[in-house]
């Protein structure tokens, strides 16, 4: 990837006639060196901007004079299931068709699928062009396929594409409205995904389930000696450490129904405790920064 477009500047400011509570302050010293989580500080943000006391503008009009664009190559792979990620009304046109639907974007941006020899994704900002690998949906069916979730491995497969793809998306839109984003990558891309499969559709049910099966395939990765090489597994945060924060994702949304994860020991009730709450902030979070490029 390479460095940042600034296609339009956010201003942060204080109001004039306002006071920073004194407990604000001592958060920001307590985060910077490490003594308060993140999620403790995104609260302390949150009061400052409901109360007025910082405020996020734009500082110039965001035009919508582009489109995403989906530029799609054949497979020649015997185990992608072509009909739902290859052929005419794919998985991959009907989320174009849906961002399209949803995202201001200034200037258009390519979704290329192909095969590239690897299991990956990125987004190049200088080419303005969003790479999805074939070989990405080929690894979730072997991987699916060495857990023995052979049943019902179209869905598996299906929910991991979907949510490995709006990681993407996540990225793409971070790099494109240069937003304010800090923090691990890799989390902060997740949590987008979460945001997005979660918070727009009204299927709780589907969405929640869907979420797990990705968290469960994460949670398992380490069992699979298939899955131990690809440099995607590897990076931070682990696969385990994402899972959790998955399942947390998926209690917070719907605690009462994914009571299983406490009974279960698949999320510990500690973290649970606070899962409500964090997934909230995400979604509070991602509202803020994302309110002046929806197009409704």
């Amino acid at each position: 990837m390479v460095g940042i477009i600034s296609i339009t500047s956010i201003s942060v400011f204080a109001q004039s006639n306002s006071n920073v509570p004194e407990w604000i302050k001592n958060n920001a010293g307590w985060w910077a060196d490490g003594t308060l989580d993140d999620d403790s500080f995104l609260n302390g943000m949150k009061y400052l901007i409901e109360n007025k006391i910082i405020q996020i503008e734009s500082s110039e009009s965001f035009a919508d004079e582009g489109d995403f664009i989906l530029v799609q190559s054949p497979s020649n792979s015997n185990i992608i299931n072509k009909e739902i990620f290859v052929d005419s009304s794919n998985y991959f046109e009907n989320q174009v068709n849906f961002l399209n639907e949803v995202f201001i974007l200034s200037e258009d941006i390519q979704l290329t699928v192909k095969h590239c020899d690897e299991p990956d994704y990125w987004y190049d900002s200088d080419q303005r062009q969003m790479t999805y690998c074939y070989e990405m949906i080929e690894i979730f069916y072997e991987a699916n396929l060495a857990l023995e979730d052979t049943e019902g491995v179209e869905v598996y497969v299906y929910d991991a594409v979907d949510y490995t793809f709006y990681t993407l998306v996540g990225s793409t839109l971070d790099w494109e409205y240069a937003l304010p984003t800090t923090g691990n990558e890799g989390d902060i891309y997740d949590q987008f995904a979460s945001y997005m499969i979660l918070e727009f559709s009204d299927d709780v049910d589907l969405t929640t389930n869907a979420l797990f099966n990705y968290a469960y395939l994460l949670y398992n990765i380490d069992n699979s000696e298939l899955m131990k090489d690809p440099n995607y597994f590897a990076n931070p945060p682990s696969t385990e450490q994402r899972a959790y924060n998955i399942a947390c994702h998926i209690y917070g949304k719907d605690s009462e129904n994914w009571q299983v994860l406490i009974e279960s020991e698949w999320l510990p009730q500690n973290r649970a405790n606070y899962c409500e709450i964090e997934y909230s902030n995400i979604v509070y979070a991602w509202d803020v920064l994302l309110e002046n490029y929806f197009k409704n």
